[in-house]
């Protein structure tokens, strides 16, 4: 694998540090890679000191999440400006409502259930400045009410569960005019993975420039049809291995997904269009 485009770090809902995420990129092979936090962009500087110090070309990036017709769809920025401040501005206000989101659904947890995580949920807002469920999936686990990030979701943290809060989100075309105004991709993530029937078609249409063709969870037939449709449109095709840090089999995820030289520097070459 040449590059891998979907990594997230401890700055979000990932495990690793920006430094520990490019020496196993590294040690794994790949030549770029692009961290993409959730509704955060405060690890870019870091990776990207640290990927020159590895010879490992870096991406600044950033993944939003939006909602289209009461379906959660995901964002990939590429390229953008991390420094833009009403980038930065946006994205603390979305990190505000889903840090007081994820707050209540931990005191949702210990109203319904008697399940007490309110130091563990202090000790990660200090730690990350972001909360989201998959952390209260983690303390689940590790206080052992959990047996796995499903299980947790299944029982405690799904949109069906008592405990579940609605989160409040920008729209698809909201999501790609902010990453096209700070001078990024915006690019469509993991279709794949969208719950309910949707036409792909209508979602580009809200401005967005490529998919995720390439994901650990798509299937061989998914990632076909995404790619013909890509290249039929002209659109951009990236790949991630959507690495958080956790373990499959004992090996990283980073690295198992993603795209290889020649859809890389098709890329690179769409950016510098894109950017005259």
């Amino acid at each position: 694998m040449y590059a891998d485009l979907h990594i997230h770090s401890l700055h979000s809902d990932g495990k690793l540090t920006p430094a520990e995420i490019v020496k196993h990129a590294k040690d794994v092979g790949l030549k770029a890679i692009s961290l993409t936090d959730h509704d955060t962009v405060k690890g870019v500087a870091d990776i990207i000191n640290h990927g020159r110090k590895k010879d490992i070309f870096v991406i600044p990036g950033v993944e939003l999440s939006t909602e289209y017709k009461n379906e959660e769809i995901h964002i990939l920025g590429y390229f953008i400006n991390h420094r833009d401040r009403r980038l930065n501005a946006r994205l603390q206000q979305l990190r505000n409502l889903k840090n007081k989101r994820t707050e209540k659904m931990a005191e949702n947890l210990m109203r319904i259930y008697g399940i007490d995580i309110s130091k563990e949920v202090s000790w990660v807002k200090k730690a990350t400045h972001t909360l989201g469920r998959p952390h209260l999936a983690r303390i689940l686990m590790e206080k052992g009410v959990a047996s796995s990030m499903a299980d947790a979701f299944g029982k405690y943290l799904g949109e069906h569960c008592p405990a579940y809060v609605q989160r409040q989100r920008m729209t698809p075309k909201e999501g790609a005019k902010l990453i096209k105004q700070a001078g990024g991709l915006p690019v469509l993530a993991h279709p794949g993975l969208i719950k309910g029937d949707f036409d792909v078609l209508e979602i580009m249409e809200q401005g967005l420039e490529g998919i995720e063709v390439f994901h650990t969870n798509h299937t061989e037939e998914i990632q076909q049809r995404l790619e013909k449709l890509c290249l039929d449109n002209k659109w951009v095709i990236t790949g991630g291995s959507d690495c958080h840090g956790d373990m499959l089999d004992g090996k990283l995820l980073m690295g198992s997904s993603g795209i290889d030289e020649k859809y890389f520097r098709a890329l690179l070459q769409y950016i510098d269009f894109f950017a005259t």
